[in-house]
């Protein structure tokens, strides 16, 4: 079993980050996506626009940006990151101090771990933030990640509005209150 580490991302993880969105998106999204699948991939996840995105990220105060990585120190490798927002005025769903912001794993690293890992350190980030609650979306027909987030203790928020970007696909919100 591989061992894993999160920890903050850096200015050096942004095209990591850029390529495990684009594969784990590929994945999910895809079979829920048949038709100009190519053409969603290239307007809503463009690496040049999403480079300089995660860049900004990594350095915006609002936000919370961690990898978690192989600890082998011989061969680290970045396989998977997840972010989070504070929540902004008209953010859905209501009454939640953080949004999570992506939660992507390489999936070939899927069913190792890394993602248990990558849930505590963003949960680590948060509790240092003294952060009480966060929400976050997920594709309704991802079961895979759905499991995830209920395993961890999210509850689904059955009157949770999505976001107008969203409407590709139907989406599901779960928050967690600490």
């Amino acid at each position: 079993m591989n061992r894993f580490t999160a920890r903050k991302a850096e200015d050096r993880d942004v095209d990591a980050i850029v390529h495990i969105q684009r594969v784990a998106v590929e994945k999910a999204w895809a079979p829920i996506i048949k038709e100009n699948f190519d053409v969603f991939l290239r307007e809503k996840f463009d690496p040049e626009t999403q480079t300089k995105k995660y860049a900004e990220r990594i350095h915006d105060p609002a936000r919370i940006l961690v990898v978690v990585e192989t600890a082998d120190p011989a061969n680290q490798q970045v396989v998977g990151f997840g972010g989070a927002q504070q929540h902004k005025a008209g953010d859905q769903p209501l009454g939640f101090e953080y949004q999570g912001k992506g939660f992507y794993l390489d999936p070939a690293f899927e069913g190792t771990g890394a993602s248990l890992i990558l849930g505590q350190g963003l949960m680590a980030e948060l509790h240092a933030r003294n952060v009480k609650s966060i929400c976050g979306w997920c594709l309704a027909d991802n079961r895979m990640a759905r499991n995830f987030y209920e395993k961890r203790g999210g509850k689904l928020i059955t009157d949770a509005i999505a976001p107008p970007d969203y409407a590709i696909a139907p989406h599901v919100a779960y928050g967690w209150v600490f």
